[in-house]
């Protein structure tokens, strides 16, 4: 139902595009109307339930055709080397106008070879535009796209499959779509061997779990995950009680000796540290719900100790903030609301 340029309707029709006789007839019936000037014409139903209705007394096989013939135009107007680049769009804002015509492109090309059951033939473009789409907090439409590209990608090698999975798994998380999420963030799981990539999936397992309420699965998932990237996290209160102890004497030396033990490594090639701090960060919330004080002062402390080994970053941001609530347990109001505001510089 969107506008289509004049030239490629006329090419994917078999018309010519000064077949004044047949557009004119079209006009002077209402059924289709154009917009824009010269070679920028655009035409396009006059009303959806026209195209309603004659889609209604087409058959399957014949509108999969006439999908087929408007993408394959389509795609002629791609340049060969910029099929090979559809995810990184230029971000020089001359070429806006650029941007928006190739954009709206590709949006079509996506689903007219989809709709035609051509969906191998869409899954480059449903990607890249997915990927847009999302960047843009567009979600409905990247979750349109994202499943394009999973209908698509039945042949496509693992890497491209645990992209798409994860990247709808993710929109549907945030769409509020849980069971489904769930579903597409196991299935990445199985298709990746690269630990810190498997952690990273196994913490957004744990956040959905969270937020389904489900306390339990959430500290499990963020357990496994840090036990993948080879962190320890103890399995009986005793051992929460020493690590805690070790912990506390850690950010003791942290306070006391700043010039020592604070932003002492460099962020090159702290990626697994990162994602380490980041687990323990959300590890917080679940064990505040269920597991009680001790675990919860553990996790928090290590993820801030472990934070602030490093320049200042948005972990760290994080675990200060969080310090005012967590503070609260030992009813230390003062220290913790000090680290919040700390959060914000």
């Amino acid at each position: 139902g969107q506008p289509l340029k004049l030239a490629d309707a006329c090419q994917a029709a078999q018309l010519g595009s000064d077949d004044h006789g047949a557009l004119a007839a079209l006009r002077s019936s209402r059924l289709i109307r154009g917009t824009g000037l010269a070679e920028l014409e655009e035409v396009e139903t006059y009303h959806d339930r026209i195209r309603e209705t004659i889609l209604s007394h087409l058959g399957t096989d014949l509108v999969k055709a006439h999908h087929g013939s408007i993408a394959r135009v389509l795609e002629k107007s791609v340049p060969a080397d910029r099929k090979a680049m559809l995810a990184a769009l230029s971000d020089d804002d001359s070429a806006l106008e650029r941007r928006k015509q190739d954009s709206k492109r590709n949006l079509d090309l996506a689903y007219h070879f989809d709709a035609a059951g051509e969906s191998a033939r869409a899954l480059p473009y449903a990607l890249a535009m997915a990927d847009q789409a999302r960047r843009q907090y567009a979600l409905e439409i990247a979750e349109q796209l994202y499943r394009i590209a999973e209908r698509g990608a039945e042949k496509a090698d693992d890497a491209t499959r645990f992209r798409i999975a994860e990247s709808l798994g993710s929109v549907l998380m945030l769409r509020g779509k849980y069971p489904e999420a769930a579903i597409r963030f196991k299935f990445a799981l199985a298709l990746t061997t690269d630990t810190i990539t498997q952690a990273q999936t196994e913490g957004k397992l744990a956040e959905l779990a969270f937020k389904c309420g489900d306390m339990k699965t959430a500290i499990e998932a963020n357990e496994r995950a840090l036990r993948m990237l080879g962190n320890r996290v103890p399995r009986w209160s005793i051992t929460f009680f020493f690590s805690l102890l070790w912990e506390a004497l850690v950010q003791v030396l942290h306070t006391v000796f700043p010039r020592l033990f604070l932003a002492r490594k460099s962020l090159e090639g702290a990626e697994k540290q990162l994602l380490t701090i980041r687990l323990h960060n959300r590890l917080l919330y679940p064990y505040w719900f269920k597991s009680g004080q001790v675990s919860t002062l553990w996790t928090h402390l290590r993820g801030m100790n472990l934070a602030e080994q490093y320049p200042p970053t948005l972990e760290l941001a994080q675990a200060y903030s969080m310090h005012a609530p967590v503070m609260s347990l030992v009813a230390y109001f003062s220290w913790g609301i000090a680290y919040a505001q700390k959060s914000f510089a």
